[in-house]
């Protein structure tokens, strides 16, 4: 990453009020390899052919595993390599309007690609047949490339008074994103293979107080949050992935 950033000697206005800048430009760019492994071995074939055989001691029809999802060791390997590419251009404005009273502005416009290239080598019992089609653990999937962009404006407005010199109060709004992207793991019906931005907006107000010749910090933040399009990150029972 690089990052080139300006700043402003304090520039005066009129009404004995000043504004101090800070501008700059950002670049990311990642390159990643990326190898996983899922499936089932030959030793939980063999745990699920004896839970479902007549030698279980278990009560009948109290098997658990479909026999026909459990006859032969199943591997999955995925090959990928995810590109990203940012960039983004920011500048903030901290204007003081009387003498214990601040506002500050800021923007930032922000573009990202993601690029997810890769295949899927599935192999199923001695290699003899080929995979089923039972959603992420077959069949095999060709060398593809997805891609995806996405752009933003942030912003963030806040304003600071102190009172004395030992308090200072603010209030501030802003937002927020996190780009989107590809789960590693091949795409099923229960696995999406990709992920949209999450986006939010957050109000925050607080204190920062200091006492007694700074023998004591005091300081208080309240905040709440709106999330659009939330990430968390999912355990369906077979994979991990991220989901909206």
């Amino acid at each position: 990453s690089s990052e080139l950033t300006l700043v402003s000697p304090t520039i005066d206005l009129p009404w004995d009020t000043s504004v101090e800048f800070q501008s700059g430009l950002f670049f990311f760019y990642m390159n990643m390899d990326t190898t996983d492994r899922n499936g089932w071995e030959q030793g939980l074939v063999n745990a699920a052919q004896y839970a479902c055989s007549p030698q279980n001691p278990a009560p009948p029809g109290s098997c658990p595993f479909p026999s026909a999802i459990f006859p032969d060791p199943i591997k999955n390997i995925n090959f990928n390599t995810h590109e990203t590419e940012t960039f983004a251009a920011y500048t903030q404005a901290q204007f003081q309007l009387l003498d214990q009273l601040q506002f500050v502005a800021g923007l930032r416009f922000t573009w990202e690609k993601k690029i997810r290239s890769g295949s899927t080598n599935c192999q199923y019992g001695d290699g003899s047949s080929d995979c089923p089609d039972i959603g992420l653990f077959g069949p095999g999937i060709p060398y593809r490339t997805q891609d995806f962009s996405t752009n933003r404006v942030q912003y963030r407005f806040a304003f600071q008074y102190e009172p004395t010199e030992n308090t200072m109060l603010y209030a501030s709004v802003a937002n927020g994103f996190k780009s989107g992207g590809f789960n590693q793991l091949r795409e099923s019906a229960t696995n999406p293979p990709a992920f949209l931005d999450e986006n939010s907006v957050t109000t925050e107000l607080g204190a920062r107080t200091d006492w007694f010749d700074r023998q004591l910090v005091f300081n208080m933040t309240g905040y709440f949050t709106d999330y659009d399009d939330f990430q968390a990150q999912v355990f369906d029972g077979s994979s991990i992935s991220i989901r909206n």
